[in-house]
């Protein structure tokens, strides 16, 4: 048959769910027209915000992989192609997935993310990260809460108002429990990954405008396992809403070489 379409799964990162990519899987599937995007919660978030998030990377993969395996029956693997699209705490689980299952995924994006055997706990999450994490824990609403979070994850200011309004009717209707939000925190913090990087192809995305994660964590990774890292010059942590065009060109170039070039495929 032809070439075959791709699936993508979305993993959000710390605290967030999948109504935080405000709609970057729609602008996935309309950059690249025959792909197709399905975001999954983390446990303890969004959908599963009832849930006891895992205190392991591992168990939290295996709590979202029974989801993914329905999947196939509607996205049959003689179709699709499947692939990850990960942000931060979400890039951990991807990197995870690719070694605890590696026939799942082709390969997985790696956004802003980060691991305690490359990197210092204090450039995993600054310090300017825990003081804003402790000011939103004591804030006045809501949308209070989300506007000091934007302002350490986002450097598109003009833009903070407007999402922090939908991000608190987000909170309303799914809460984040405390307790699931620092279970999330051990998870990440304990996290090391192989020494040897999944055999998947991997693109690897930095913002050198982060203020939640040190940038140099993902150079970090990067000097690890041997590969080239593609850096914003200005976005903040969430990439793929201070950037969204950058990062799907990237991913195009990225796939690109995939097509053109089996040496891409390693680093």
């Amino acid at each position: 048959m032809g070439v075959k379409k791709r699936l993508w799964i979305l993993l959000r990162g710390l605290g967030r769910e999948k109504a935080h990519w405000q709609g970057f899987d729609q602008k996935i599937e309309a950059h690249f027209k025959k792909d197709r995007c399905l975001c999954l919660d983390l446990p303890g978030a969004g959908v599963h915000y009832q849930d006891q998030s895992p205190l392991s990377i591992g168990e939290t993969v295996d709590f979202l992989r029974p989801d993914f395996l329905k999947l196939q029956s509607d996205y049959p693997r003689d179709v699709y192609d499947y692939y990850l699209f990960s942000l931060s705490l979400g890039g951990m689980v991807a990197t995870e997935w690719l070694y605890r299952y590696p026939s799942d995924f082709q390969g997985a994006v790696l956004i802003n993310t980060s691991f305690s055997r490359v990197s210092r706990i204090w450039d995993r999450l600054t310090p300017k990260a825990i003081k804003a994490f402790i000011q939103a824990g004591k804030a006045s609403s809501l949308f209070e809460r989300e506007r000091i979070v934007l302002g350490v994850t986002s450097q598109s200011a003009e833009l903070h108002g407007e999402i922090a309004l939908e991000w608190a009717e987000i909170a309303k209707k799914r809460p984040l429990n405390p307790k699931n939000f620092i279970r999330q925190l051990i998870a990440a913090s304990r996290y090391r990954p192989n020494p040897k990087p999944p055999t998947q192809p991997l693109l690897i995305l930095n913002s050198a405008g982060d203020q939640l994660v040190n940038p140099k964590s993902s150079l970090n990774i990067g000097e690890f396992w041997g590969y080239d890292i593609r850096r914003h010059p200005t976005a903040g942590h969430d990439l793929t809403l201070d950037a969204p065009e950058w990062t799907l060109k990237e991913m195009e170039h990225w796939l690109e070489l995939l097509k053109g070039d089996s040496k891409a495929k390693r680093p």
